[in-house]
């Protein structure tokens, strides 16, 4: 079947959301919703799109609509939940991932968003550690999802480091810190499990490296906390 051009509009969209044409990307949601505003898949991609542009409300409001059209669009749901994150609405953003993982169990971005913002706040630790580790389980057979393998086990890790068990953290992050190299907050958990395993000298290594990577963590009176502490 040929592609329609409200279709084209869509993977153009999401072509230039992932490229980081951000202007064009909005233009091509937008012109697919205003063509077929009752497509739940249109408002999706509008949502995304705005996510990408660090617009949540904005992408709150496409999800929304995009899951009343079709209630069991998960990945509207998680949308919904990420936004939700973003905006600091962390009950709204747990009750979302929960449906995106009934709608989608096997889609491991439901379980570790959910065991990150738990294991962020402090809370529900037990329950995080069994999302975090579903989440690798998924993601380890997911080829689709690859690229998410170092963030899945970054998010493992800091469960374990919130747990106290810092044995089970420090490879765990140390291996997503050796995948990805580049995202400075892996670093920065690396460094926060270095310094309650006393390492010193690996933990100022790791905060340092985090701050040259990432200059909100540069700027992140945590992590300069940190960094006073083992000597940075």
């Amino acid at each position: 079947v040929a592609p329609t051009r409200t279709d084209v509009r869509l993977r153009l969209a999401m072509l230039y959301a992932q490229t980081g044409r951000q202007e064009d990307a909005l233009g091509r949601a937008r012109e697919a919703v205003d063509a077929l505003p009752r497509d739940a898949e249109a408002r999706y991609a509008l949502g995304e799109v705005h996510l990408r542009r660090g617009e949540p409300a904005d992408a709150a409001d496409a999800f929304t609509t995009a899951v009343r059209l079709d209630p069991k669009h998960a990945g509207a749901q998680l949308g919904l939940g990420i936004a939700a994150e973003q905006r600091g609405e962390v009950t709204r953003a747990l009750d979302a991932y929960a449906r995106a993982r009934l709608l989608a169990p096997e889609d491991a971005r439901g379980y570790n968003n959910s065991a990150w913002l738990l294991a962020s706040q402090g809370k529900n630790l037990d329950e995080a550690l069994g999302l975090a580790r579903r989440a690798n389980e998924l993601v380890a057979r997911d080829k689709e999802l690859a690229t998410w393998v170092p963030a899945m086990m970054d998010t493992l890790g800091f469960v374990h480091f919130r747990r106290g068990e810092l044995a089970q953290a420090e490879p765990l992050l140390r291996d997503a810190a050796t995948r990805a190299p580049s995202v400075g907050t892996f670093h920065y958990h690396l460094a926060l499990t270095y310094e309650g395993m006393g390492r010193r000298d690996d933990a100022r290594v790791s905060a340092l490296r985090a701050t040259r990577l990432d200059q909100k963590l540069a700027a992140d009176a945590d992590v300069q906390g940190l960094l006073k502490r083992v000597g940075g």
